[in-house]
């Protein structure tokens, strides 16, 4: 059993995956006005000060806490789904906590050197948004535009946003607030070509390849090529090549050296081509 500072509970799966089953919501038991809100929490403040340190030609990247990840997992995803419905002042009293303890967080990494600010959200499924449009609109939109102005403002950052699954409705929302790079861009859920024709000269794309797809069950050459269609397609500007979430155990060796040798290949050098 693993307990966050926020007090959540969960119990992880063994050792060979990344899975975990929410076991305790705090929210659940504590009254909202006797809940004892966390510190920012500060840990990464000593890293990204040493890596600024040591490789100043890099961009460092400082991540705050998720917001509607953390609301929802502070009351359990069902009450807090139904909660904006039925109560919507109770949903915003805890999204703006959050949103203090996360804007403290960014301007904290931001004065410590950090060059992005990491931020996003799960809001989206293999098919579709998994709240609506009109409630991320009410609800998160604002929050996340307030903390990247207020960074923004006073620091020279860039505002990377990440949300897994199909979120095509609110990819102009996150532009007009200010994130300057989209991450991961699911292939099984979003055609990259399409986000990086439509947004790409006003948004970076941030992993692209597929690790529900082509990473665990393709071979090593349609791991190369991949990597080629998506350098030979959207790789001119404006994209940072990877995995699209953490790498799994069934994943070899030798797929993963494919996909970086041949984006280090084709993806350096701006003047080689992929034949």
């Amino acid at each position: 059993m693993v307990r966050d500072i926020f007090g959540f509970e969960t119990i992880w799966s063994p050792d060979h995956t990344y899975t975990y089953t929410f076991t305790s919501h705090p929210l659940q038991k504590i009254p909202l006005d006797q809940y004892p809100w966390p510190e920012p929490d500060v840990d990464q403040l000593p890293q990204v000060e040493r890596s600024c340190k040591a490789y100043e030609d890099y961009l460092i990247n400082g991540g705050v806490n998720h917001m509607f990840e953390v609301a929802w997992k502070l009351t359990g995803f069902p009450q807090f789904m139904l909660k904006m419905y039925r109560e919507p002042r109770f949903v915003e009293e805890i999204l703006d906590h959050l949103n203090e303890i996360r804007t403290e967080q960014a301007m904290l990494l931001a004065e410590a050197g950090a060059d992005v600010i990491y931020d996003g959200d799960d809001v989206g499924t293999q098919v579709g948004m998994m709240i609506s449009p009109e409630h991320w609109r009410r609800f998160l939109k604002p929050r996340y535009e307030e903390m990247i102005r207020r960074v923004k403002k006073r620091h020279h950052v860039y505002a990377f946003f990440h949300s897994d699954g199909k979120i095509e409705p609110i990819i102009p929302d996150l532009i007009e607030i200010g994130v300057d790079i989209l991450n991961p861009v699911q292939p099984e859920c979003m055609d990259p070509v399409w986000v990086k024709e439509t947004y790409g000269d006003r948004l970076c794309l941030d992993g692209t390849i597929g690790v529900q797809s082509t990473l665990p069950f393709g071979t090593v050459e349609a791991v190369i090529r991949e990597v080629e269609e998506r350098i030979r397609t959207i790789g001119e500007t404006g994209l940072i090549l990877g995995p699209t979430h953490n790498i799994q155990p069934d994943i070899s060796v030798e797929k993963i050296l494919a996909l970086y040798e041949t984006a280090r290949k084709y993806g350096v050098n701006p003047r080689r081509t992929i034949p």
